[in-house]
């Protein structure tokens, strides 16, 4: 149920009121968990949204700056309106606070496979744009450089829950175990080959890193009226490999359509081609991304697969497993 930030705190009404110069009329608690807080204002001089994100000073700066580079490159991104000091963002009794503009939404119309589409042309475009932006530290949330932990991390927890199996009802815990060997058989080659093909190179030298929304899906795409396409919510927003915003379509896209269809990937690939050509080496390492199980981990740790009628949780296996056995196969094709 929305809250009204005066019932909250008045004396973060008054804080933001005086910082702003604003008049606040109304309040409405968008989202409040402890990760991030938002709440809608309505004021006299216009609606806006207020968004504290519970992270530190620098990585707050990291992700305004990332969303500053890519708003003066032509990318969408809702305009923060600054303090009357000019500052992007005022702290508050250990939290900082950013206010933004009100984005009036429209819903989609577009089906899961054309929206897909669209959406990888237009992360496309914000890793094309993306290339020269050069952060103030240079090994600061850089993705690319903790692949191999990850890779790992996946590995260790899909190991430990074949033995615990604890993560979903029995049955589906049944159906995701008698897929589990194919995906983990899948984790390792992947490691094997990535190893190959980097030889003596870094990864971050063999992919050069783009900004990554690293949470890209349709909740986080606002289209107005007027269809222009902004992109919000960018708290998990790191340098890493193209494969990352890609896989987060691919995973919606199964997630609505419980299967894989190669026909629709080609047409996703060729959009996000068209705005962000790769090299035959850099769609190598894509595709080698894109065969590791990250997704069966995401509904394993999540538990999603709790919340599924038996029959949805094996098609969605089914479509996961094709659209590994997929990429790996491109992979093994010398490019």
């Amino acid at each position: 149920m929305a809250t009204d930030v005066v019932q909250m705190d008045d004396e973060l009404k008054a804080r933001i009121e005086q910082i702003y110069g604003l008049t606040i009329a109304r309040t409405e608690v968008l989202h409040d968990t402890s990760r991030t807080l938002v709440v809608k204002l309505e004021t006299e001089q216009g609606t806006y949204l207020l968004k504290s994100i519970y992270v530190n000073e620098a990585r707050l700066r990291f992700i305004l700056d990332c969303e500053q580079f890519l708003r003066s490159s032509g990318i969408q991104i809702p305009a923060i309106r600054k303090t009357q000091g000019d500052q992007l963002f005022f702290s508050w009794k250990w939290k900082h606070y950013v206010l933004q503009e009100w984005i009036c939404a429209v819903p989609w119309t577009k089906s899961p496979e054309d929206m897909a589409v669209w959406m990888a042309g237009l992360i496309g475009q914000v890793h094309f744009r993306s290339k020269t932006y050069l952060p103030e530290e240079k090994e600061s949330d850089n993705g690319l450089l903790s692949w191999d932990n990850e890779y790992q991390d996946v590995q260790s927890f899909l190991d430990r829950w074949r033995e615990a199996g604890t993560s979903a009802k029995k049955k589906n815990r049944k159906a995701v175990r008698k897929q589990l060997d194919v995906f983990l058989a899948a984790a390792r080659e992947v490691q094997v080959r990535l190893a190959i093909r980097l030889g003596d190179r870094t990864l971050s030298g063999a992919l050069p890193p783009v900004i990554s929304h690293n949470d890209f899906h349709t909740k986080n795409v606002l289209i107005t009226a007027q269809d222009e396409a902004y992109l919000i919510d960018w708290e998990f927003v790191r340098l890493d490999g193209p494969s990352r915003d890609l896989n987060r379509i691919l995973h919606s896209l199964i997630k609505k359509t419980a299967e894989w269809d190669e026909a629709v990937f080609e047409r996703i690939r060729d959009a996000y081609m068209a705005e962000h050509p790769l090299t035959e080496d850099e769609l190598h390492f894509v595709y080698l991304d894109l065969a590791f199980p990250h997704n069966l981990y995401r509904y394993l740790y999540w538990k999603r697969f709790d919340r599924m009628p038996l029959e949805r949780v094996q098609r969605i296996l089914e479509a996961e497993a094709a659209k590994t056995a997929y990429f790996l196969q491109e992979a093994s094709v010398p490019l």
